[in-house]
C-alpha cells in the first residue's frame, strides 16, 4: 500500500484531491491515486455527485477477492468500474479498477502484545489453539509487527511535538487509543491493475452491466441465482436490484458500512479477511438479481480468511469462525447498509442538481404547451383565414348571380 494516510490531526481532503479517483473517464494518474480513507471518498463522492454528476453512469461489473500469500497473508478486493461518458469524439464505455481493503492501527507493537490483545476468547478458548500456539502465534505476531512498523510511522509522527518527542498527553491518548481499523481504496492503474505475483484469487463476482452490449436488453437481470428455468431459486428477501444494477456509489456504501459496524480492528476477527468476506456476503444478499456468475478458485475453501503457517506445514488458522458473534455483526452491516442506502438516495433526490433538474423539467413541459398552444393558435387562424376566404368567394358568386337575375334572362339573336 501507499502509506501513510491522513492522519487524525489533518483537516479532511478536499474533492480536488480525491477527484482522480472518481475521474474514470481520465487516465490513471500515479502521483494522484494514493490510498485514502473510505469514509473520506464516500464523503467526497455523495458530496460531489449528488450535486455535479450522475452516479448512474459508473456500475461494478466485476468484484475479485485475492489473498496475499506472503507476510500476514493480506485479502483485498479490485473491482472493475464501467462508465459511459461523453466526450468531442463522441459516447465511450471505459474500465477503471480499485482496490479496497482493511489496514490497522495498533496502539502498541505488536511484539509487546500479548495474545489475549490479538487474538479473540473464541480461538484462544477453542481445543484447537494448544495444537496452533507455539507453531503458529510467534510467525504471526512477526509478521505483524513489521506490518505494524510500515503502517505505525505516518500515526505516530501526527503526535510528536516540535521536539521531536511524544508530549504527556498524547502518550496518554495513545496508550488509551483503541486498536482501529483503516478501511481504504486505491485507484489502480488502467493498463495493468490485477497482481500476478504471491497472490490467490479466491472468488471473482461478476455483475449485470446496462454498457455491457453482450447482455441482452430484453432480459437484463441474469442472475445467478435463478438462471435455470428447470431448477429456479428466488431471490433473497432483502435484494435491492430489480430495476437497476450495482452502482459504485452503493458498492462504496456497503464497503462503509462494515467501517461503521466494525471499526475496531482484531488480528483474528475483525480484520482484512472479514472486511473481504463480510463485503462478498452483503453483495450476494442486497444484490443477488444483478449477479452473473460467483466463481470461487480452487484454493477458496483451503485458504480464504485463513491464516496458514508458512513454517509449520498443514498449520492453517480458521480466523472467519462464523460463531454467533460474527453472525450478528454480519447482521447488523447488512442493515446498516440498507438504511444508509435510504439515507443517500434521499440525499441526491434532495440535491440542488436534483432539483435544479426538476425545475428545468417543468420549464421544458412549459414551454413545450406555450408552443403547442402557439401552433394550435397559428393552426386555427390558418384556418380561420382559408374560411374567411371560402366565405368571400361564395358571397361574391351570390353577388354575381344576384347582378345576373336582375338584368333578367339573356336575349339570344335569331
Amino acid at each position: 500500500m501507499n502509506w501513510p494516510l491522513r492522519k487524525a490531526s489533518e483537516p479532511a481532503p478536499t474533492h480536488n484531491e480525491l477527484h482522480p479517483i472518481f475521474d474514470f473517464a481520465g487516465p490513471y494518474r500515479a502521483a494522484k491515486c494514493n490510498d485514502w480513507h473510505l469514509s473520506d471518498a464516500l464523503r467526497s463522492y455523495n458530496t460531489y455527485f449528488a450535486e455535479y454528476g450522475n452516479f448512474q453512469d459508473s456500475v461494478v461489473r466485476e468484484a475479485r477477492y485475492y489473498k496475499d500469500t506472503t507476510k500476514v497473508q493480506h485479502e483485498y478486493i479490485i473491482v472493475t468500474v464501467q462508465t459511459k461518458f461523453t466526450d468531442e469524439n463522441g459516447d465511450h464505455i471505459k474500465d477503471a479498477y480499485l482496490r479496497f481493503d482493511r489496514a490497522c492501527d495498533f496502539k502498541k507493537e505488536p511484539m509487546k502484545m500479548e495474545m489475549k490483545e490479538v487474538i479473540p476468547d473464541e480461538i484462544l478458548k477453542s481445543a484447537e489453539w494448544p495444537v496452533y500456539r507455539d507453531k503458529v502465534w510467534p510467525q504471526l505476531q512477526k509478521a505483524l509487527q513489521k506490518d505494524w512498523e510500515i503502517r505505525s510511522k505516518s500515526f505516530l509522527a501526527a503526535s510528536l511535538g516540535e521536539s521531536g518527542r511524544v508530549s504527556e498527553e498524547s502518550a496518554r491518548s495513545l496508550k488509551e487509543k483503541q486498536t482501529l481499523a483503516v478501511d481504504t481504496i486505491c485507484r489502480l492503474p488502467d493498463d495493468d491493475p490485477f497482481p500476478s505475483r504471491h497472490v490467490i484469487l479466491l472468488e471473482t463476482l461478476t455483475f449485470y452491466s446496462p454498457f455491457d452490449s453482450s447482455q441482452s436488453a430484453a432480459s437484463p437481470f441474469v442472475s445467478g441465482f435463478s438462471r435455470h428455468p428447470t431448477n429456479p431459486v428466488p431471490d433473497p428477501p432483502l435484494c435491492l436490484c430489480s430495476s437497476k444494477p450495482l452502482y459504485f456509489r452503493d458498492f462504496m456504501a456497503a464497503a462503509h458500512s462494515i467501517s461503521n459496524v466494525t471499526p475496531q480492528y482484531n488480528a483474528l476477527l475483525y480484520h482484512c479477511y472479514w472486511f473481504c468476506q463480510t463485503l462478498f456476503s452483503i453483495l450476494r444478499t442486497t444484490h443477488a438479481c444483478v449477479i452473473n456468475t460467483d466463481i470461487k478458485g480452487p484454493l477458496y475453501d483451503k485458504r480464504a480468511g485463513k491464516y496458514q503457517s508458512t513454517r509449520a506445514k498443514g498449520y492453517s488458522i480458521d480466523v472467519m469462525r462464523r460463531g454467533p458473534q460474527a453472525v450478528e455483526k454480519l447482521g447488523e452491516t447488512v442493515q446498516y447498509f440498507l438504511e444508509s442506502l435510504v439515507a443517500i438516495d434521499k440525499r441526491y433526490a434532495s440535491s440542488n442538481r436534483v432539483v435544479i433538474e426538476e425545475k428545468d423539467a417543468v420549464i421544458e413541459q412549459k414551454d413545450a404547451v406555450i408552443q403547442q398552444l402557439q401552433s394550435e393558435k397559428e393552426q386555427k387562424a390558418r384556418e380561420d383565414e382559408a374560411m374567411a376566404k371560402k366565405m368571400a368567394e361564395l358571397e361574391a358568386k351570390i353577388a354575381q348571380m344576384e347582378v345576373a337575375a336582375a338584368l333578367g334572362p339573356v336575349q339570344v339573336a335569331a
